[in-house]
């Protein structure tokens, strides 16, 4: 096990030093707690699954150090005041696939596809679209010029 910590002024914009090979999440953070004083407030069922952890980040801000450490794991992250508060990513969908002329099977290019809850999109050059949105029900529906909108509602997403 290999960490490096040091710290060149007190508080939430203190830039610090770390390394870790393979070591807990939990590890990690006892050490961001001791060197910075901020606390992790956290369900600790949320860590359950995560394999243990390399990690490096050289003379970097509280946020930056924590945004690279979560970007790969299933968590994020708020800090308010003194309090670094942990919570379950939100699972996510991705719905993909082409928007085409029914009769002519032409493909539609820059054609709105949206979900009214959510976000939207519009078709590339091939007519092909992606949308990454939260695990439920979805309605979305399709609008182009000339045309007719057209929705579908696709039940309880789950992947």
């Amino acid at each position: 096990i290999i960490f490096r910590l040091s710290i060149k002024r007190l508080g939430t914009g203190a830039d610090f030093s770390i390394e870790a090979k393979q070591e807990p999440i939990q590890e990690i953070m006892k050490k961001i707690e001791h060197q910075t004083g901020m606390t992790f407030s956290y369900d600790p069922s949320i860590l359950k699954g995560i394999s243990r952890i390399t990690f490096k980040s050289d003379n970097q801000s509280i946020s930056e150090c924590l945004t690279r450490l979560f970007q790969k794991l299933p968590l994020s992250y708020q800090i308010n005041g003194t309090h670094i508060i942990l919570k379950k990513r939100p699972r996510s969908v991705t719905i993909s696939g082409f928007v085409r002329d029914k009769a002519t099977t032409e493909y539609l290019i820059g054609a709105s596809v949206y979900d009214f809850a959510h976000k939207g999109t519009a078709t590339n050059n091939h007519g092909f679209f992606s949308l990454t949105l939260p695990v439920g029900v979805v309605r979305l529906e399709t609008s182009y010029i000339g045309y007719g909108r057209f929705s579908h509602t696709f039940q309880p997403l789950e992947r």
